[in-house]
């Protein structure tokens, strides 16, 4: 998955590749849902952490019957 993307993504490219928009992608890193790092103004966030937090909830979709990206929380 994403063999093509680069090691470390922006929030642009993060909202870009997971089809959200870009406040969307900004609550999932503010939130520390998806692992970040600040440099300065620049918000760095490693594939790996997106991988993880894709892993995630695929579980929990694929157990509780769906996934909620806005608040985090299962929905039935």
């Amino acid at each position: 998955m994403f063999k093509d993307s680069p090691d470390v993504w922006s929030v642009q490219l993060l909202a870009k590749n997971l089809g959200v928009g870009k406040n969307a992608a900004y609550e999932l890193v503010n939130s520390k849902r998806i692992h970040s790092v600040r440099v300065r103004q620049k918000i760095l966030i490693p594939k790996s952490g997106v991988l993880d937090f894709l892993a995630e909830n695929e579980y929990n979709c694929n157990r509780n019957g769906g996934f909620n990206l806005q608040s985090g929380k299962e929905t039935l």
